[in-house]
């Protein structure tokens, strides 16, 4: 890690499920906002009030992005940070129906996730369709005030170079394809020297090691902007 860098710290544990990753993602961010609790304090909080907002299956489905965001507001301390929703597409992006990842999303969902983008908007959360430039995400992080939940394709991500699911991209790869599998992490820090932002992965197994892994600033670019992920990014700017 470049010594130089920049990184904002949080406290989390390890997503236990395939799916749980972007609630383990909202409640390292909430750690900033409750320095006295405990991590599985924190999660548990999330857990339950996504069960009560989205629904019982909430903590074993994947998430929506704009659910996180409503979770964020509805849980963070008064005055410890400020929230901006950046889409391309402003509800579900029907183009993406032909994915296999979204293929059970039905007119019901649809109309549950638009919503949630009624309620984050009235609860005065910027939302923008527009596609956030790489530049101005490393600008924003390295002023150590912002960082950033963004939706991957979790096959396309890299630590220090080494594919997340090696194996299964191989796979993929030998027969022509690479699907979409999405995926939370938190960006929250940037190198310039190095050409890497740093993101707290909620799949990496850290074992009590820091969950804070360098990827380059391209790959990560690569794997936020697949078809699939319609460049969803969550701005967290820090008030504590």
């Amino acid at each position: 890690m470049d010594p130089k860098a920049k990184c904002v710290l949080l406290r989390g544990l390890p997503q236990r499920t395939t799916n749980d990753c972007g609630l383990v993602a909202v409640a390292a961010v909430l750690s900033r906002g409750f320095p006295a609790q405990e991590p599985n304090v924190i999660l548990t909080s999330v857990s339950n009030r996504a069960r009560q907002l989205f629904g019982e299956a909430s903590d074993v489905r994947c998430m929506w992005t704009v659910e996180l965001a409503l979770l964020l507001t509805e849980i963070s301390p008064p005055c410890t940070m400020k929230l901006q929703f950046f889409t391309q597409v402003v509800g579900v992006n029907k183009d993406h129906k032909q994915l296999e990842f979204y293929s059970s999303v039905d007119a019901e969902e649809e109309e549950a996730v638009n919503a949630c983008f009624a309620a984050l908007q009235h609860r005065c959360v910027p939302v923008e369709e527009k596609v956030l430039p790489m530049d101005y995400i490393v600008n924003m992080v390295e002023a150590g005030r912002d960082i950033f939940i963004v939706l991957v394709n979790k096959l396309l991500l890299r630590h220090s170079g080494v594919l997340h699911c090696l194996g299964r991209c191989a796979s993929y790869c030998r027969r022509g394809v690479l699907p979409y599998v999405g995926h939370f992490v938190v960006v929250v820090g940037c190198s310039r020297r190095e050409g890497t932002v740093y993101i707290w992965d909620p799949d990496h197994k850290h074992d009590g090691a820091s969950p804070i892994v360098p990827m380059s600033t391209a790959d990560f670019d690569a794997a936020r902007r697949s078809r699939g992920t319609d460049c969803d990014t969550i701005q967290i700017t820090l008030c504590v």
